[in-house]
């Protein structure tokens, strides 16, 4: 890559050629007009001639008239706008500071349609060797769905060009909107351009000194940037930061293994020890980061033979992002953001710990609700408040609460193996409910549920754990265990339908027969009043669940 300091900081003379049928009014013009020139900006914005029956190269010797082409000058080009800029490009005898390409016409060859117009506009022949050498750096904007443009035009062009590709997906077809920021971000972006692939290898010079200084080794390195201003112009130079810094610390875990050995990254007994790593958790900005850049390394170095594995992570698990109370990726552009002091501050760490984790599954995208903020501060407030019922010695609770307990045990520990916490967490709601119901709730029984609650809110539960006479850490604690006899009910509810619908519910033993269940059914008061002393033509019994009496 390479940096011209210059040309990113100087004021730009920015050229815009709008496509066939358009006009210095139509899509993103104007707004990017205003735009740029706000931030002290020159901008050329005319009406081309014969727009609708257009000729390329007339339009082409238009601009030349009127604009003068210089090393400040980008030009951002729209459709048929791309040919126009080409033909410019193609007589220049110096190169433009940059060239835009939104959603170009390589050829007159559409998704959408023939356009006998644009196909008389041009030969559609270019010097593209020309182009390229006339444009410090080149990019194409293109519609990721490729209503009108083909997509292996926008291809072929990103290769003749050696072009920068950015898609953006939108609603309306071909660019055609009043704003669009992607564009408006790359116009602004100048002075950076690649090596062409004509000038690689870039090899990395001898002359460098690694001592610490807060830049870049290379910064120091004179062969380094030897003969790339007679090379590429004034003021260029080979960008210093060759590596990103998630390119620099996505193979960390490998020298973490073996810190200090001297002769390796990592001994063979260290690796074999540790890796591959058994779990990895990580959101969407690490897929096409930390994640890419980890497996990359991966496959390298087991491709080289250094290792014997080829994939880093044995299990790899996504989380959504949590968004902002619009819906919206939380942004300082959008005002949405959320700051966790903040909600730390009013509700306390473990309400802000605990509703992340009841918001909803967690590969799931989230938006934030204060709402649900409050409900989980409540619901620690009601745990905390049981503390008024307890009571210690021989006690015991109702066997269905007993039961419940038992449940959300193995419910909560079975859900914290799959990463479902919303799900435990409604669980332990639900068991917060059946405590209100008691008057005296064992503080045995207590215990168990503030130590499967401990993960999901561990300051309260360790400060009630302290409060109940420990003089250990509640996080030590082993993991309570249910019995499996307290799982099952002796009893069941079944709902009873009449014609369809529900007029009553039974409960009855778990291990009543078929036949029972259903001569229960035609035995409730209810469900007598409802058949109105009609026979059942049909009674349908679903195992565990219901029956269904047809009259």
């Amino acid at each position: 890559m390479l940096v011209n300091e210059h040309v990113a900081t100087s004021t730009k003379q920015y050229v815009f050629i709008h496509g066939y049928g358009g006009d210095a009014q139509s899509n993103f013009f104007p707004w990017m007009k205003q735009e740029l020139e706000a931030k002290g900006h020159a901008v050329v914005l005319l009406d081309l001639p014969n727009t609708d029956k257009p000729n390329v190269q007339e339009q082409a010797e238009f601009l030349k008239n009127q604009v003068t082409f210089d090393e400040h000058t980008v030009i951002v080009a729209h459709s048929l706008g791309g040919p126009v800029a080409f033909r410019i490009l193609e007589n220049l005898d110096a190169p433009i500071a940059k060239l835009i390409l939104a959603d170009p016409v390589l050829r007159p060859e559409f998704n959408d349609g023939e356009r006998l117009d644009v196909t008389a506009s041009d030969s559609f022949a270019f010097d593209f060797e020309k182009i390229a050498a006339n444009a410090d750096a080149i990019s194409i904007i293109s519609d990721a769905k490729h209503v009108t443009i083909k997509k292996e035009h926008i291809d072929e062009f990103s290769s003749l060009l050696h072009a920068r590709h950015v898609e953006v997906d939108l609603s309306e077809r071909h660019l055609m909107v009043a704003e669009l920021p992607e564009l408006l971000e790359e116009a602004l972006l100048t002075g950076v351009k690649p090596v062409s692939f004509l000038d690689l290898p870039v090899l990395l010079p001898e002359d460098v000194d690694f001592k610490p200084t807060g830049q870049s080794p290379l910064t120091y390195s004179k062969t380094f940037q030897a003969d790339v201003e007679e090379k590429f112009g004034k003021g260029w130079k080979r960008e210093v930061n060759t590596l990103d810094t998630f390119m620099c610390s996505s193979w960390y875990f490998f020298r973490y293994l073996d810190p200090h050995n001297e002769e390796a990254f990592a001994s063979p007994e260290a690796l074999k020890t540790w890796m591959p790593v058994d779990f990895y958790l990580g959101g969407p900005e690490h897929v096409n980061g930390h994640l890419l850049y980890s497996r990359f390394f991966t496959k390298v170095l087991f491709d080289a033979g250094y290792i014997d594995f080829d994939e880093p992570f044995t299990v790899h698990r996504h989380q959504g992002l949590i968004l902002g109370t619009d819906g919206r990726k939380m942004s300082k552009r959008w005002g949405n953001v959320i700051n966790p002091s903040d909600v730390v501050d009013v509700h306390g760490a473990d309400t802000m710990r605990m509703y992340e984790m009841f918001m909803g599954p967690l590969e799931d995208d989230k938006p934030w609700d204060e709402n649900g903020v409050k409900g989980v501060r409540r619901f620690l407030e009601r745990v905390w408040n049981l503390q008024e019922k307890l009571e210690t010695g021989s006690g015991k609770l109702d066997i269905e609460v007993e039961r419940k307990l038992h449940q959300t045990i193995k419910k909560v520990g079975d859900d914290l193996t799959s990463l479902g916490f919303n799900t435990a967490i409604a669980k332990m709601m639900e068991m917060v409910n059946e405590f209100s119901k008691v008057e005296k709730i064992p503080t045995t029984d207590y215990i168990l549920f503030i130590t499967i609650l401990a993960p999901f809110a561990p300051h309260m539960a360790e400060e009630l754990w302290q409060l109940l006479g420990h003089k250990t850490l509640i996080a030590f604690e082993p993991w309570p265990q249910y019995d499996e006899s307290k799982l099952v009910s002796d009893t069941m509810t079944i709902a009873v339908q009449v014609n369809g619908k529900v007029r009553a519910t039974i409960d009855i033993s778990s291990d009543a027969s078929d036949d029972d269940v259903k001569a229960a059914a035609m035995a409730d008061e209810n469900v007598k009043k409802w058949m109105n002393g009609s026979d059942a033509k049909k009674v349908i019994y679903v195992k565990g669940k219901i029956v269904n009496i047809v009259v």
